[in-house]
């Protein structure tokens, strides 16, 4: 029997790569059955594989991936497993903070044939009520095995807990997946407080496995997140950061760095500057040609960008670093 890897242990291992059917065990070919026949990809990421054979076991985890590095793929892929082999409707939930985040993945995953729902809380009642007498019946035929929802719509709604319950009693509760894992620790720098009834969990659903992820967490907010969660001996997976395809450079210019990026740019860029003038943080943010361009300053911006030449505006309250990687998965810049 391998050992747990213990609190903080990071899991290392070399790029995975296609090992070919003769090598392989029968669950290597069924999970690589899953990543060509619905996810249309060859081979697995860093850390991918390794991580969806924890969760499949029934293990909790802590995946630890930079931005681009395919963690979704990561409970996306046991969905569809257990879809396709465990036969009872097994559900797996996902907890994510980001609304966009959420129906952008909700809306791929249907374009890929796959089963998926947002419960937020602008899911319109009539959607609710079809989903919960889904969970609420043994008929599985095109069950949704994929349902993202926010920490704030689980922490208010008693009705929504009933039904989860509900669902882990009859055991079709496959797994529980709490996305921008750093959110409950009080030490991160985007932390949130509806993230932290989410200590809750492990006590309330005992058995199923918890798979956190989050692309930004030091040592001490890994610690605090597993502590949170009550998951301490969760195997802990951590990839490398290094992007060789980003080029950092620093300038020294009294010219508005708009002009800058307008001529310095290209078309496949997303630029991110700080600027600190009198002890406050001010952040441009620019991509160059017709995708975006805006200037904000403070806490609180509400850009407003183009699309395929629609207007899409988002309003957040968050960092505004926290928005850039919004903004850069929709566009799909880096």
């Amino acid at each position: 029997m391998v050992p747990h890897p213990t609190a903080l242990e990071d899991v290392h291992v070399t790029p995975t790569r296609d090992i070919g059917t003769r090598h392989a065990t029968a669950f290597d070919r069924e999970i690589y059955g899953v990543l060509r026949g619905q996810f249309r990809l060859c081979i697995f990421r860093p850390l991918q594989r390794e991580a969806i054979a924890k969760t499949l076991s029934g293990e909790d985890c802590f995946v630890l991936l930079p931005t681009g590095g395919g963690k979704s793929l990561c409970y996306q892929l046991p969905a569809m497993y257990d879809a396709n082999n465990r036969g009872n409707g097994a559900v797996t939930v996902v907890i994510s903070p980001l609304l966009s985040l959420i129906q952008d993945q909700v809306d791929q995953l249907r374009m890929a044939g796959v089963t998926a729902m947002a419960l937020t809380g602008h899911t319109p009642e009539s959607e609710k009520r079809m989903l919960y007498r889904e969970w609420d019946t043994d008929v599985v035929a095109d069950h949704n095995v994929l349902v993202y929802m926010t920490p704030e719509l689980l922490g208010r709604s008693d009705r929504l807990i009933e039904r989860l319950q509900s669902l882990h009693t009859r055991h079709r509760l496959a797994r529980i997946v709490i996305d921008e894992a750093h959110c409950i620790s009080q030490w991160g720098h985007d932390f949130r407080t509806d993230y932290k009834k989410l200590t809750v969990l492990k006590g309330m659903f005992p058995g199923c496995p918890i798979m956190a992820l989050t692309a930004t967490a030091t040592d001490k907010v890994t610690r605090d997140v597993l502590s949170t969660l009550h998951i301490p001996h969760a195997t802990i997976y951590k990839g490398s950061f290094n992007r060789p395809n980003l080029k950092y450079s620093v300038l020294k210019t009294k010219s508005p760095i708009a002009s800058i990026i307008l001529e310095r740019g290209n078309a496949a860029s997303c630029s991110v500057f700080l600027r600190k003038i009198r002890g406050q943080w001010r952040r441009t943010y620019a991509v160059q040609g017709s995708w975006l361009r805006i200037t904000m300053q403070g806490h609180t911006p509400s850009p407003r960008i183009k699309k395929n030449g629609v207007a899409v505006k988002f309003t957040s309250c968050a960092p505004p670093l926290r928005l850039v990687w919004e903004l850069t998965n929709l566009m799909c810049v880096l």
